[in-house]
């Protein structure tokens, strides 16, 4: 009723939430108004920023949809197994044809035996380049090839999940002690299988004039009947313990070298550093398998016939006896200028290979997906509207 003392009509009008705040039984003095006011606005101010139902719904559903946004995600997949031995039978091969022509003349050195009126390395080149041409120099490739894409299958497949086993969570930063443990036993595990490849090699190599085996089934079928099923296996445990002392240097140098680059020099995954990394893996593999590697040979080239040597400490102390310390080491210097370059060229195409052959599964799984959303889906769509 009544007319608020200062207050007009038009005001009043124009400030309702004034008007609410009026007691029925009285009116307030302007002071009291604007306080009263002030109060009010505030609580609708808070009010409206107090999350209503939808708001605290969506809220709640915040975790829920940062949760789900990761799980859409394109996570980073793991490295498929049959990628690394894909990869290690291609680069194998590659690496192998590069470098046979070194394993040879490295075979033909360590069958001399003490001989010291044997050539050296670069007189028996041109003696072997002179009378019989390029021909020798790739015996054996045959052999040599299924052993690479078998063996070093095998070896590829076997270090990843043996690094990882020994290296715990951070396959990445594994100790030294680690990387020998994990390259050595898939080495090994590796040419236990393969042995027979690698006595094919060292056999066809040996029968320099071709004499003795017309190809590589003729040598299967002569040693299987001279030595039977087991004869096979000639040698398998001195090449074992061979495989094993070299892809311990072999494999650990490698991944220890770029390790190495990596963090004190910073350099960039690339060719420079697999290059670098792979001269470092050879020179480590040549130095501690030398000895290995010529005992393995002379057991290997030997006749059931004509054994004479019965294992590989035997074969190790005559070599010591007739021709020192260092005639275990006969050779080195072509062992080196095989295994340097062989490390090269694995490694580097290798990595080449990994890298094309990751590509051509994310290219093989767009297209399935194309295949299965543009194709498939919409075939299937249409049969149900037609049904």
């Amino acid at each position: 009723g009544a007319a608020m003392p200062g207050v007009s009509v038009a005001r009043r009008r124009q400030e309702p939430s004034v008007r609410r705040l009026a007691p029925r039984g009285g009116a307030r003095s302007g002071r009291e108004l604007v306080r009263c006011g002030v109060r009010h606005r505030r609580r609708q101010s808070a009010a409206s920023t107090t999350p209503t139902g939808s708001t605290m719904g969506v809220k709640a559903l915040l975790p829920l949809l940062v949760v789900a946004a990761g799980a859409a995600a394109p996570a980073a997949t793991p490295e498929p197994a049959w990628v690394r031995t894909v990869a290690g039978a291609l680069a194998a091969s590659t690496a192998e044809i590069g470098t046979i022509p070194f394993d040879f003349l490295k075979v033909q050195l360590m069958l001399q035996d003490g001989d010291s009126e044997g050539p050296g390395p670069l007189e028996l080149l041109a003696s072997t380049l002179a009378n019989k041409g390029l021909g020798p120099f790739f015996k054996g490739i045959e052999p040599a090839l299924l052993r690479q894409c078998s063996y070093q299958s095998i070896r590829m497949y076997l270090y990843a999940p043996l690094r990882r086993m020994v290296s715990g969570a951070d396959p990445d930063n594994t100790s030294m002690a680690g990387l020998i443990v994990a390259g050595g036993s898939a080495g090994a595990i590796g040419t236990l299988i393969c042995s027979p490849t690698d006595l094919l090699k060292v056999r066809m190599q040996a029968d320099v004039d071709g004499t003795r085996y017309k190809n590589i089934g003729d040598a299967i079928s002569q040693i299987y009947r001279d030595d039977g099923l087991r004869g096979m296996w000639r040698g398998w445990s001195s090449n074992t313990q061979r495989a094993f002392i070299n892809n311990a240097g072999e494999l650990s140098g490698y991944d220890g070298t770029k390790q190495l680059l990596q963090r004190r020099y910073a350099m960039a995954d690339g060719l420079r550093l697999h290059v670098l990394s792979s001269l470092g893996a050879g020179v480590v593999a040549s130095v501690v398998t030398n000895p290995i590697d010529r005992a393995k040979t002379l057991l290997m080239a030997q006749s059931s016939d004509n054994a004479k040597y019965s294992n590989l400490a035997s074969c190790l102390w005559g070599v010591i006896e007739r021709e020192g310390v260092t005639g275990l080491w006969r050779g080195l210097p072509l062992t080196y200028l095989r295994s340097a370059p062989w490390n090269l060229l694995f490694f580097v195409s290798f990595e080449f290979y990994r890298s094309l052959l990751l590509q051509l599964r994310d290219v093989l799984k767009g297209s399935g997906k194309v295949l299965v959303n543009g194709v498939l889906m919409p075939y299937l769509a249409r049969s149900a509207l037609l049904v």
